[in-house]
């Protein structure tokens, strides 16, 4: 009986007096009763997304999608959602790449996740697992797209020269396009003037 109770009491303090600090408690005491409680559990998330209590809507999205385990649809908008805010609102790396590869266990060809490691790999510059992601899925030339992108843009003249002789060497053993190899090759030189394998490769 209390349970129904307490449930009416969180709807009016939260729908209708607007009073969030009043419906947060009461939502949480439902779940203390019923800890899969899905009422409460999308009462309480909605309230901690409108107060940005991030790390608060990160556990109890993980709840929601021990509920909706088995219903794939369900549980991939949640991970995907969860994944996010770890990445972009608690810059929890770590914790984001383990969601999304989560997601791609469920559904290797989820677009959203992809994007999301490869942004990820990028930025924290972790190149291996950026090109693996490339090499299990054979495309080749669109990992030579990224590493030129990623070296036009990093300052960082012995990073730019590694990511480009990846480009080099990855045109001409995967890709049978020379000419690519040579561009790399002369962007190579543009930043790093003394670099021999580059000046060698250009010499024919």
């Amino acid at each position: 009986a209390r349970r129904p109770r307490l449930v009416e009491m969180a709807r009016i303090a939260g729908e209708r007096l607007n009073d969030v600090r009043e419906a947060i408690p009461l939502w949480n005491q439902v779940l203390a009763i019923a800890p899969r409680d899905a009422d409460a559990l999308a009462g309480v998330a909605t309230l901690y997304e409108r107060e940005r209590r991030w790390p608060a809507l990160v556990e109890i999205l993980e709840r929601q999608r021990l509920n909706a385990e088995g219903n794939a649809a369900a549980e991939l908008a949640l991970l995907e959602r969860r994944g996010m805010l770890l990445y972009e609102k608690l810059g929890a790396t770590e914790g984001a790449i383990d969601v999304f590869r989560r997601i791609q266990q469920l559904a290797p060809q989820n677009a959203r996740a992809q994007r999301a490691l490869r942004e990820i790999y990028a930025q924290s510059g972790d190149f291996a697992a950026l090109e693996q992601m490339y090499v299990e899925q054979g495309a080749f030339t669109d990992l030579c797209d990224q590493l030129t992108s990623l070296a036009d843009r990093t300052a960082d003249v012995g990073a730019r020269t590694r990511l480009l002789e990846r480009v080099a060497t990855l045109s001409l053993e995967k890709l049978s396009q020379p000419e690519r190899a040579l561009k790399a090759y002369e962007r190579i030189l543009t930043t790093d003037p003394q670099n021999r394998r580059a000046a060698l490769a250009l010499v024919p």
